[in-house]
């Protein structure tokens, strides 16, 4: 491990790690991000720290926010942080690829993880997988997803997204609604149950308290005959499949 990678002190890395349980819980995004923010000042030079920083801003700008501006430029600031204390680091640049997709930066962050494949990490294919995705590139996304799973076979990507976009509906549908909900959702219609889909979302609504749930309700209503309102609803949150989904169904291009 790079010198640079390791926490200067026990204080700052007892900071990362809760805040690293914590920060796959939506309702602990929060205080995941306090404890970054609270190990950064401890260690300003420790880049792990501020990559998983950048994280939580953005999916609390993406998720949570009623204003996501701000936080998506913290989010922006703390990578561009970790990537000048290690310009190398996988996770910096997994993290932040993810970011500029979400900014419609696909091909640039495409192109910066593909100069950074030879390096063979797990992160750095798994962030190819939402790259390459939204690239269309969909091939090269699974191949990705298979090359980020031979190197660490528990590693956290997209492809689920891939599959969908391929049509893959049957392996879609066999993941956890609670992880993938909208997505699975759509699958389990396009396979003739709509109606198992709609229930599933209903109780999955309730239970919601992040900006998920509007996509949720994009999915559902679509499901349910209106169009026009899951049109609002994917247009509001700016989801790129969403919107292939509602322009196929309303046999309209996605703008």
């Amino acid at each position: 491990m790079l010198k640079r990678d390791v926490p200067s002190s026990a204080r700052a890395y007892e900071f990362y790690l809760r805040g690293n349980q914590l920060s796959h819980d939506a309702k602990q995004w929060s205080v995941a991000r306090d404890l970054y923010l609270r190990c950064v000042e401890a260690d300003p030079r420790y880049a792990p720290a501020w990559a998983r920083l950048g994280r939580m801003y953005h999916v609390l700008g993406k998720y949570v926010d009623s204003d996501p501006r701000e936080s998506l430029d913290q989010a922006e600031t703390a990578f561009t942080r970790a990537l000048a204390i290690n310009p190398e680091l996988p996770l910096a640049h997994k993290l932040y690829a993810q970011l500029e997709v979400d900014l419609g930066r696909a091909e640039h962050a495409m192109a910066r993880l593909l100069k950074r494949a030879p390096a063979a990490d797990s992160e750095l294919f798994a962030g190819l997988v939402s790259a390459c995705q939204y690239c269309g590139l969909l091939e090269a996304s699974l191949a990705a997803d298979a090359h980020a799973r031979r190197f660490e076979p528990r590693v956290r990507t997209s492809v689920v997204y891939t599959w969908f976009l391929r049509a893959d509906y049957s392996r879609v549908a066999a993941t956890r609604l609670e992880e993938n909900p909208y997505i699975v959702a759509l699958s389990l219609e396009a396979l003739g149950r709509s109606a198992e889909a709609i229930a599933a979302l209903r109780r999955l609504e309730d239970k919601t308290r992040t900006r998920m749930r509007d996509f949720m309700i994009a999915a559902r209503t679509l499901m349910e005959g209106h169009r026009d309102a899951a049109t609002t609803f994917a247009q509001v949150r700016g989801d790129a499949i969403l919107g292939i989904r509602i322009s196929a169904a309303t046999g309209s291009r996605r703008p």
